[in-house]
Protein backbone atom coordinates (compact mmCIF):
# COMPACT_ATOMS: atom_id res chain seq x y z
CA UNK A 1 0.00 0.00 0.00
CA UNK A 2 2.50 2.09 0.81
CA UNK A 3 4.86 1.16 -1.85
CA UNK A 4 2.94 2.03 -4.91
CA UNK A 5 1.52 5.32 -3.08
CA UNK A 6 -2.42 4.87 -2.58
CA UNK A 7 -4.49 6.00 0.54
CA UNK A 8 -2.27 6.35 3.91
CA UNK A 9 -3.04 3.71 6.18
CA UNK A 10 -6.04 3.92 7.99
CA UNK A 11 -6.86 2.98 11.46
CA UNK A 12 -8.49 -0.68 10.68
CA UNK A 13 -5.39 -0.86 8.41
CA UNK A 14 -2.87 -0.74 11.19
CA UNK A 15 -5.62 -2.66 13.17
CA UNK A 16 -5.20 -5.74 10.75
CA UNK A 17 -1.84 -5.78 10.21
CA UNK A 18 -1.17 -5.97 14.47
CA UNK A 19 -3.50 -8.83 15.18
CA UNK A 20 -1.17 -10.30 12.11
CA UNK A 21 2.13 -9.74 14.20
CA UNK A 22 0.45 -10.32 17.69
CA UNK A 23 -0.54 -13.66 16.14
CA UNK A 24 3.06 -14.21 14.76
CA UNK A 25 5.00 -12.98 17.58
CA UNK A 26 6.45 -10.12 14.87
CA UNK A 27 7.95 -7.85 17.29
CA UNK A 28 10.26 -6.35 14.74
CA UNK A 29 7.35 -5.59 12.40
CA UNK A 30 5.20 -4.91 14.87
CA UNK A 31 7.52 -2.47 16.07
CA UNK A 32 7.78 -0.30 12.37
CA UNK A 33 3.93 -0.64 12.48
CA UNK A 34 3.80 1.36 15.96
CA UNK A 35 6.52 3.70 14.34
CA UNK A 36 4.90 4.20 11.47
CA UNK A 37 1.44 5.03 13.46
CA UNK A 38 3.15 7.68 15.59
CA UNK A 39 4.74 9.52 12.47
CA UNK A 40 0.58 9.43 11.08
CA UNK A 41 -0.96 10.02 14.01
CA UNK A 42 -2.79 7.16 14.16
CA UNK A 43 -1.14 5.93 17.56
CA UNK A 44 -3.76 7.83 19.83
CA UNK A 45 -6.57 5.74 18.04
CA UNK A 46 -8.19 3.91 21.41
CA UNK A 47 -8.43 0.33 18.80
CA UNK A 48 -4.92 1.40 17.50
CA UNK A 49 -2.99 1.93 20.78
CA UNK A 50 -5.16 -0.99 21.82
CA UNK A 51 -3.77 -3.31 19.40
CA UNK A 52 -0.31 -2.11 20.34
CA UNK A 53 -0.69 -3.72 23.69
CA UNK A 54 -1.94 -6.81 22.48
CA UNK A 55 0.41 -6.87 19.81
CA UNK A 56 3.47 -5.98 22.63
CA UNK A 57 2.19 -8.59 25.59
CA UNK A 58 2.06 -11.91 22.59
CA UNK A 59 5.57 -10.65 22.06
CA UNK A 60 6.73 -11.33 25.61
CA UNK A 61 7.24 -7.28 25.78
CA UNK A 62 5.08 -6.11 28.79
CA UNK A 63 7.04 -3.36 29.55
CA UNK A 64 6.51 -1.69 25.69
CA UNK A 65 2.66 -2.72 26.97
CA UNK A 66 2.44 -0.64 29.36
CA UNK A 67 4.28 2.29 27.91
CA UNK A 68 1.52 2.28 25.17
CA UNK A 69 -0.99 1.84 27.75
CA UNK A 70 0.08 4.76 29.85
CA UNK A 71 0.58 7.26 26.96
CA UNK A 72 -2.84 6.88 25.86
CA UNK A 73 -5.44 9.51 26.47
CA UNK A 74 -8.61 7.53 25.71
CA UNK A 75 -8.99 3.89 26.50
CA UNK A 76 -12.04 1.71 27.03
CA UNK A 77 -12.41 -1.86 28.03
CA UNK A 78 -11.03 -3.47 25.82
CA UNK A 79 -8.17 -1.08 26.07
CA UNK A 80 -7.85 -1.82 29.64
CA UNK A 81 -8.96 -5.69 29.75
CA UNK A 82 -5.87 -6.10 27.11
CA UNK A 83 -3.29 -4.46 29.39
CA UNK A 84 -4.91 -6.75 32.35
CA UNK A 85 -4.17 -9.50 30.01
CA UNK A 86 -0.70 -9.11 29.34
CA UNK A 87 0.24 -8.33 33.01
CA UNK A 88 -1.63 -11.93 33.72
CA UNK A 89 0.32 -14.15 31.10
CA UNK A 90 3.32 -12.65 31.65
CA UNK A 91 3.03 -13.70 35.58
CA UNK A 92 2.50 -10.17 37.22
CA UNK A 93 -0.89 -10.61 39.31
CA UNK A 94 -0.78 -7.80 41.54
CA UNK A 95 -0.12 -5.80 38.58
CA UNK A 96 -3.16 -7.23 36.85
CA UNK A 97 -4.98 -6.86 39.78
CA UNK A 98 -3.88 -3.50 40.43
CA UNK A 99 -5.16 -2.53 36.93
CA UNK A 100 -8.57 -4.05 37.67
CA UNK A 101 -8.75 -1.93 40.94
CA UNK A 102 -8.46 1.31 39.22
CA UNK A 103 -10.68 0.52 36.24
CA UNK A 104 -13.47 -0.30 39.15
CA UNK A 105 -12.43 3.07 40.43
CA UNK A 106 -12.96 4.86 37.36
CA UNK A 107 -16.07 3.38 36.82
CA UNK A 108 -15.07 1.03 34.14
CA UNK A 109 -17.10 -2.44 34.21
CA UNK A 110 -14.83 -5.07 33.63
CA UNK A 111 -15.93 -7.97 31.14
CA UNK A 112 -15.72 -11.93 31.57
CA UNK A 113 -12.60 -12.02 29.75
CA UNK A 114 -11.07 -9.23 32.32
CA UNK A 115 -11.82 -11.56 35.29
CA UNK A 116 -10.99 -14.67 33.57
CA UNK A 117 -7.37 -13.68 32.69
CA UNK A 118 -7.21 -12.27 36.11
CA UNK A 119 -8.33 -15.82 37.13
CA UNK A 120 -5.73 -17.52 35.42
CA UNK A 121 -3.11 -15.66 37.03
CA UNK A 122 -3.94 -16.27 40.48
CA UNK A 123 -2.42 -19.75 42.08
CA UNK A 124 -3.90 -18.37 45.40
CA UNK A 125 -6.69 -20.02 46.79
CA UNK A 126 -8.00 -17.58 48.58
CA UNK A 127 -7.67 -14.75 46.37
CA UNK A 128 -9.79 -16.68 44.00
CA UNK A 129 -12.35 -17.31 45.64
CA UNK A 130 -12.63 -13.47 46.77
CA UNK A 131 -12.60 -13.13 43.03
CA UNK A 132 -15.32 -16.12 42.59
CA UNK A 133 -17.01 -13.91 44.80
CA UNK A 134 -16.96 -10.48 42.58
CA UNK A 135 -17.77 -12.70 39.21
CA UNK A 136 -21.18 -13.89 40.95
CA UNK A 137 -21.94 -10.45 41.83
CA UNK A 138 -21.41 -9.54 38.23
CA UNK A 139 -23.04 -11.93 37.25
CA UNK A 140 -20.45 -13.75 34.77
CA UNK A 141 -20.49 -16.88 36.91
CA UNK A 142 -22.60 -18.34 33.41
CA UNK A 143 -20.36 -18.00 31.29
CA UNK A 144 -18.91 -21.09 29.95
CA UNK A 145 -14.90 -19.29 29.81
CA UNK A 146 -15.36 -17.84 33.46
CA UNK A 147 -16.61 -21.34 34.41
CA UNK A 148 -14.26 -23.49 33.10
CA UNK A 149 -11.31 -21.51 34.36
CA UNK A 150 -13.01 -21.53 37.75
CA UNK A 151 -13.50 -25.37 37.48
CA UNK A 152 -9.66 -25.59 37.01
CA UNK A 153 -8.44 -23.32 39.74
CA UNK A 154 -10.66 -25.06 41.96
CA UNK A 155 -9.50 -28.82 41.34
CA UNK A 156 -5.58 -27.57 41.27
CA UNK A 157 -5.78 -25.60 44.55
CA UNK A 158 -7.13 -28.33 47.12
CA UNK A 159 -10.75 -27.43 47.41
CA UNK A 160 -12.82 -29.83 48.60
CA UNK A 161 -15.01 -32.52 47.00
CA UNK A 162 -18.32 -30.53 47.90
CA UNK A 163 -17.07 -27.14 46.76
CA UNK A 164 -15.85 -28.79 43.74
CA UNK A 165 -19.12 -30.43 43.38
CA UNK A 166 -21.01 -27.32 43.97
CA UNK A 167 -19.52 -25.35 41.46
CA UNK A 168 -20.09 -28.42 38.48
CA UNK A 169 -23.98 -27.82 39.68
CA UNK A 170 -23.88 -24.09 38.27
CA UNK A 171 -22.10 -24.97 34.67
CA UNK A 172 -24.76 -23.63 32.59
CA UNK A 173 -23.34 -24.84 29.40
CA UNK A 174 -22.29 -28.21 28.88
CA UNK A 175 -20.49 -28.70 26.17
CA UNK A 176 -17.08 -30.93 25.39
CA UNK A 177 -15.05 -28.04 26.96
CA UNK A 178 -17.13 -27.80 30.26
CA UNK A 179 -17.11 -31.57 30.51
CA UNK A 180 -13.46 -31.77 30.02
CA UNK A 181 -12.94 -29.23 32.74
CA UNK A 182 -15.22 -31.37 35.23
CA UNK A 183 -13.53 -34.52 34.38
CA UNK A 184 -10.31 -33.55 34.95
CA UNK A 185 -10.81 -31.64 37.99
CA UNK A 186 -12.40 -34.82 39.52
CA UNK A 187 -9.31 -36.82 38.59
CA UNK A 188 -7.19 -34.31 40.19
CA UNK A 189 -9.29 -33.78 42.82
CA UNK A 190 -9.02 -37.59 43.71
CA UNK A 191 -12.38 -38.68 43.11
CA UNK A 192 -11.68 -41.02 39.75
CA UNK A 193 -15.46 -42.94 40.30
CA UNK A 194 -17.35 -39.55 40.33
CA UNK A 195 -14.94 -38.80 36.39
CA UNK A 196 -15.72 -41.91 35.30
CA UNK A 197 -19.40 -41.35 35.90
CA UNK A 198 -18.90 -37.97 34.11
CA UNK A 199 -17.53 -39.91 31.43
CA UNK A 200 -20.42 -41.87 30.70
CA UNK A 201 -23.21 -38.91 31.18
CA UNK A 202 -21.06 -37.28 28.75
CA UNK A 203 -20.66 -40.45 26.01
CA UNK A 204 -24.99 -40.66 26.89
CA UNK A 205 -25.58 -36.70 25.32
CA UNK A 206 -23.39 -37.05 22.29
CA UNK A 207 -20.99 -34.79 23.38
CA UNK A 208 -17.82 -35.55 20.90
CA UNK A 209 -14.76 -36.44 23.34
CA UNK A 210 -11.35 -35.86 22.30
CA UNK A 211 -7.53 -36.14 23.01
CA UNK A 212 -8.13 -34.23 26.81
CA UNK A 213 -10.74 -36.58 27.40
CA UNK A 214 -8.64 -39.56 26.73
CA UNK A 215 -6.07 -38.33 28.85
CA UNK A 216 -8.33 -37.60 31.99
CA UNK A 217 -10.27 -40.28 31.87
CA UNK A 218 -7.52 -43.07 31.19
CA UNK A 219 -6.12 -41.37 34.32
CA UNK A 220 -9.03 -41.95 36.42
CA UNK A 221 -9.64 -45.57 35.40
CA UNK A 222 -6.01 -46.44 36.35
CA UNK A 223 -6.30 -44.91 39.41
CA UNK A 224 -9.33 -47.06 40.84
CA UNK A 225 -7.82 -50.12 38.51
CA UNK A 226 -11.50 -50.44 36.75
CA UNK A 227 -10.07 -52.51 34.02
CA UNK A 228 -13.17 -53.35 32.19
CA UNK A 229 -13.58 -49.75 32.06
CA UNK A 230 -10.13 -49.22 30.69
CA UNK A 231 -10.93 -51.80 28.05
CA UNK A 232 -13.92 -50.03 26.54
CA UNK A 233 -12.39 -47.47 26.55
CA UNK A 234 -9.40 -48.02 24.85
CA UNK A 235 -11.56 -49.59 22.02
CA UNK A 236 -13.04 -45.79 22.11
CA UNK A 237 -9.79 -44.41 21.28
CA UNK A 238 -9.25 -46.74 18.48
CA UNK A 239 -12.61 -46.39 17.24
CA UNK A 240 -12.15 -42.27 17.19
CA UNK A 241 -8.60 -42.80 15.89
CA UNK A 242 -6.70 -41.27 18.38
CA UNK A 243 -4.78 -44.33 19.20
CA UNK A 244 -1.85 -42.81 16.60
CA UNK A 245 -1.80 -39.72 19.43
Amino acid sequence: MLRVGEEPPTTFSFSGVLVCCAQLEAEELGAQVHGLSLKTGHCDDVVVGTGLIDMYSKCGKVGESRRVFDQMRDRNVVTWTSMVTGCAQSGLSDEAMSLVREMLRLGLKPNYVTYNSLLSSYPSWDCCRQMHCRIVKEGFDSNVYIAVTLLSIYSECNSSLEDFRALCSCVAVWDQISWNAVIAGFCNIGSSEEALECFSEMRQVDVPVDFFTFTSILRAAGTVSALVEGKKIHALIFKTGHASN
